[in-house]
């Protein structure tokens, strides 16, 4: 018999090769393990060497007991992160061998299922020294396979013993279809060998899943194309003798996991809330199905990992899988099986988003792309193979260091946090919920943190002022999060921004959290509560929360003083231009102060409202203002939404958006918020006694115009800026105090281009729309 991995058992240069391989990635590992936890995950994990309960999230279920053990041991002498990462590294450099005999097991399968049996003796010691060998390396210089391993996480460790599990059962499929193909029989010494590598295989397959439990979708599918593959050659002895191996490796890890976490009802409940938050709280193709969703899915799990080189390595996979499709059926099935089960349940149940959860198809696209460079012989697939792989080294290397360096962006705040809390008294940090687990871990020194509710957060700081607390208070903000417009902005001081120096969506896709405002609030002069529109995301707690107007007041807290003021509220009939009329009211303690009809005629509303002095003193710190609508009859309405609110001190300038705008938008994975505006939108200040700037950043029209589009912005008849929008625009123009006078505080944009959605169909919105807006920004002119 012909043993196809003879060569590399005798020693060849096979081996060295993944010995250099390993020895080049723990080279470029080991010095640059992160310095600081970073994504939620991680601080679980940390969590959990110092205190293993996955019942309290120590780390969070199933648990993954194998990699914490191991993290508890490296703890022993390394930081919690290096600890962490140091599995990672080490792992994921001594993969270089099971890959190399994964992908050169896949070679000698390459051939039709039709094909003779003197094709499997083809394996040669020059195939393990070129193809395998050059999808090995550009799998572990894949920008996503490099960058994981130097992570506080379990993603690259893992997938290190699920691929030897993987090899381990090629191996054996390779052998006893060998022997088979010798005529060898089910009672050979070579058939004992494979049977052996397939209870070895079941075992190591056990083991990857006790360092996270996805390993099942990438060894178990496996596990039965192999035992399938050897019907009639002592099957039944291997399903039996697997099955006792994949239990005896199971219990392992489980009977501990299980005695740890408090015992089987503890650890069941803990398991079934996360599975419970995974499902609802999190956006899943499963649940919310769509053939948008569906592409944004493959974008994440197949191209942006790539960092830039992504379509190409699809294209390059595209050709291997067609090559293997015409002469390598055998090699393709055994791709499929090991790799696609784990593909859809990732696409289905996972946030690709996060797209180190892309991890574990690595190895199955650079194995393809590999296949597909050599697919036309003259181009010379090595050379470009081994280029490609080199040119990931180098670019993702330097990416590597500076992430170890800097440290993530969450810890150093706290850091500064911390520092400056020693000098500040009785301060209070409030926070989004993010960032809870690290401060859970890593601490706010003398502060006093408090609770973040998910969706909620800015709750539990206006709960402490309404009960009369005049501390300090710092808010940790996510940047994409927009609920800190229910506080008054001018008390509001960034004291800090926190982000990674490098792109994060290329090498840290869906990292949580991605970057941290520090916010310090400082007397506000007003706060709000529930059921406030005041942004899309306020919007839609309030919605969920069945909080608004029309269900009892809504209510905002204004500082006490004995000056005047202006109130500022803007608001929209939610009818499309049908329903109820609603008769929105204003009561300060319990006094009226306006009211006014909101019609589905006129959906848009906008009111400046003075109050005099004296209408803001009271007894108490702060004055209850609540706003409420009801039909003309007086009965309750939902029709009504306040998403414009302010109150400042006369000549304060504030800003309104009046007839011509659009309700606001939000696109909450990328932070931004907008609003359009028609072909003429009118913005409304009360102050105008002194000259403003007015600042306007927008989107390019040619995204939605052949040609620019012609702005102009005009007060009382005075023309204050016109320019050509041909791209994106971030606009600053002078506002004189004559202008505004003689307008009404009023200023025109106008645009001479606009579209209606459905007029090119897309949907039956109607609304005019010319000018996407980002941000619009009033100020006093020094």
């Amino acid at each position: 018999m012909t043993d196809l991995l003879a060569p590399v058992r005798r020693g060849s240069r096979a081996w060295w090769v993944a010995g250099v391989l390993a020895v080049i990635f723990l080279a470029g590992h080991l010095p640059f393990l992160a310095s600081t936890l970073e994504d939620v995950d991680s601080v679980n994990f940390a969590l959990g060497l110092r205190d293993f309960d996955p019942g309290r999230h120590r780390p969070h279920p199933p648990g993954y007991p194998i990699y914490m053990a191991l993290g508890k041991a490296a703890n022993l002498v390394l930081s919690e992160p290096r600890a962490l990462a140091f599995w990672g590294a080490l792992l994921g450099a001594l993969s270089a061998f099971a890959l190399l005999r994964l992908f050169g097991a896949l070679d000698a399968l390459d051939g039709d299922l039709a094909a003779p049996p003197e094709r499997l003796r083809q394996l040669r010691v020059g195939d393990w020294l070129g193809r395998p060998a050059v999808a090995a390396a550009l799998t572990m210089t894949a920008p996503l396979f490099w960058m994981t391993a130097s992570r506080p996480m379990s993603d690259t460790a893992g997938l290190a013993v699920s691929l030897t599990a993987q090899a381990i059962l090629l191996t054996a499929m390779v052998r006893q279809r060998a022997a088979a193909s010798a005529g060898e029989s089910p009672s050979s010494a070579a058939a004992a060998r494979s049977g052996r590598l397939i209870l070895l295989g079941a075992f190591t397959s056990a083991v990857a899943i006790g360092f996270r439990s996805q390993g099942a979708w990438l060894t178990l599918p496996l596990l039965v194309l192999v035992l399938a593959d050897r019907a009639g050659r002592g099957a039944a002895g291997a399903v039996v003798g697997s099955l006792f191996w994949l239990a005896a490796g199971s219990l392992l890890w489980f009977v501990p996991l299980v005695i740890a976490s408090g015992g089987p009802g503890a650890y069941y409940a803990a398991f079934s809330a996360q599975a419970g938050e995974d499902w609802t709280g999190v956006d899943l193709l499963a649940t919310n199905a769509s053939a948008r969703r569906l592409a944004f899915a493959l974008y994440d799990s197949l191209v942006r990992h790539w960092a830039g080189a992504g379509w190409f390595i699809v294209l390059l996979a595209a050709i291997g899988a067609a090559v293997l499709l015409w002469r390598g059926r055998r090699a393709l099935m055994v791709i499929i099986v090991a790799f696609v089960p784990y593909g859809v349940f990732h696409l289905l149940f996972q946030e690709t988003v996060t797209t180190r959860y892309a991890l574990p198809l690595v190895p199955a696209m650079a194995y393809l792309a590999v296949r597909g460079l050599y697919a036309p012989p003259p181009v010379g697939g090595l050379t470009l193979a081994a280029v490609l792989a080199l040119v990931f080294g180098v670019t993702t290397a330097p990416v590597t260091a500076t992430y170890a360096r800097a440290g993530g962006p969450v810890t150093r705040a706290l850091a500064d946090l911390r520092t400056e809390a020693e000098g500040t008294a009785g301060v209070l940090v409030g926070m989004h919920h993010p960032f809870a687990r690290p401060v859970e871990a890593e601490g706010v020194g003398p502060a006093t943190a408090l609770e973040a509710p998910p969706k909620h957060e800015w709750l539990e700081v206006v709960k402490r002022w309404e009960a009369g607390a005049t501390n300090p208070v710092w808010f940790l903000a996510d940047p994409r999060r927009t609920d800190l417009a229910l506080v008054d902005p001018l008390a509001q001081v960034v004291r800090g921004e926190y982000e990674w120096p490098f792109d994060t969506q290329a090498y840290l896709g869906g990292i949580r959290p991605n970057g941290l405002r520090w916010v310090a609030l400082r007397e506000p002069g007003w706060f709000a509560g529930e059921g406030w529109h005041l942004t899309p995301e306020t919007a839609g707690v309030a919605r969920a929360d069945g909080k608004g107007p029309g269900r009892g007041p809504i209510r905002a807290w204004l500082r006490s003083r004995a000056g005047a003021a202006v109130m500022m509220i803007g608001g929209r009939h939610l009818g499309s231009g049908a329903g109820p009329d609603a008769l929105v009211t204003v009561r300060i303690d319990g006094r009226p102060v306006g009211s006014w009809t909101a019609e589905a005629s006129a959906p848009f509303f906008l009111r400046f409202i003075p109050l005099e002095a004296g209408t803001l003193t009271g007894t108490a710190a702060w004055c209850v203002l609540e706003i409420q609508a009801a039909t003309p009859e007086g009965a309750a309405t939902d029709i009504v939404a306040i998403d414009q609110f302010d109150v400042q001190a006369p000549g304060t300038p504030m800003l309104g958006f009046a007839e011509g705008w659009q309700e606001p938008e939000y696109a909450p994975l990328q932070g931004l918020s907008w609003r359009w505006a028609s072909n003429r939108a009118v913005l409304r200040t009360a102050s105008t006694d002194r000259d403003v700037e007015l600042q306007i950043v927008g989107e390019s029209p040619r995204r939605y115009f052949d040609r620019p589009s012609r702005v102009t912005a005009t007060a009382g008849g005075t023309q204050l800026w016109s320019a050509e929008a041909g791209s994106d625009f971030a606009w600053s123009f002078r506002v004189p105090s004559s202008a505004l006078e003689a307008s009404g505080g009023a200023i025109t944009i106008e645009t001479d281009q606009f579209f209606r959605p459905a007029d090119r169909g897309q949907g039956a919105d109607r609304r005019a729309l010319g000018l996407r807006i980002y941000r619009v920004v009033l100020k006093p002119v020094s």
